[in-house]
């Protein structure tokens, strides 16, 4: 998943498998570079909690300044469990970015206007800092940060994608909703 943490569980799993005199050196390497593998061969995903947090927020600012959304409708439209989206909204609404209206109307609105929240900040509310790897923040995460020829790389990434996320907002991702969804 992230280089520091793969060359840490590599050389552990690496240092227990030294001990085993019945492996060859070349089956011990072999084995060893196959779980590298495995660890680097797995793509960067953005969270489920993330993607389905955006989608909540784009049915919700997609009625700003209108009547309450019953997330019961929103579950249906964005085809989200409702047990999830209940989860999502709390987060939400304890810091501002959308406010629950009580009563029959009731139902969700949007506490900020759309242009104002970016998708960093959305992001950081519902999974934390986005970093590439766990060093990017915390140098003493990993042993190898103080001399690794790649953090610079990892940082400088992570600081992108933050750069990027902060210039996108929620009216942003409005003009890009498809009018329908798929059947």
């Amino acid at each position: 998943m992230f280089f520091c943490n793969f060359l840490l569980f590599g050389s552990i799993d690496f240092f227990h498998l030294s001990h085993h005199s019945s492996l060859t050196e070349r089956a011990k390497k072999l084995y060893y570079f196959d779980i590298v593998r495995k660890v680097v061969d797995r793509p960067m995903k953005i969270s489920t909690r993330v993607r389905y947090g955006l989608r909540l927020l784009v049915d919700l600012a997609n009625h700003f300044g209108k009547e309450p959304v019953k997330l019961k409708d929103i579950s249906q439209r964005q085809k989200i469990s409702l047990n999830y989206l209940r989860q999502l909204i709390m987060p939400l609404e304890s810091n501002g970015i959308v406010r629950s209206i009580r009563g029959n109307r009731g139902g969700y609105v949007m506490g900020k206007n759309p242009e104002e929240i970016n998708l960093l900040d959305i992001m950081n509310l519902l999974e934390g800092p986005i970093d590439l790897v766990d060093c990017v923040r915390e140098k003493n995460l990993c042993q190898q940060s103080e001399y690794c020829p790649t953090r610079n790389v990892w940082v400088e990434l992570s600081q992108k994608l933050e750069e990027s996320l902060s210039q996108k907002t929620l009216k942003d991702l409005m003009k890009k909703e498809p009018t329908s969804p798929p059947k």
